[in-house]
């Protein structure tokens, strides 16, 4: 059986977001960022078996902080 892996782009910065240059994924929605919303949908996916983030080198610290606990979550990469 052939494993399948997301490969979720999380880098921009939000300027035509107008979310004040910061990276627009950590743009809350009811209550969470909306990485957390992309990544959770994935990871409840059952054909989904493991989710790489792709930001930049900056923002990996938070990614890990919102990503926190979501097990599929195999690496957050520069």
């Amino acid at each position: 059986m052939t494993a399948i892996y997301a490969l979720i782009p999380a880098a921009g910065r939000g300027a035509r977001f107008s979310s004040d240059g910061e990276n627009k994924v950590f743009t809350r929605l009811r209550g969470a960022p909306l990485l957390r919303w992309t990544v959770r949908a994935f990871a409840e996916h059952p054909q989904i078996d493991g989710i790489v983030v792709v930001t930049g080198a900056e923002d990996i610290p938070r990614c890990r902080e919102v990503l926190s606990g979501i097990a599929q979550v195999m690496a957050i990469v520069a």
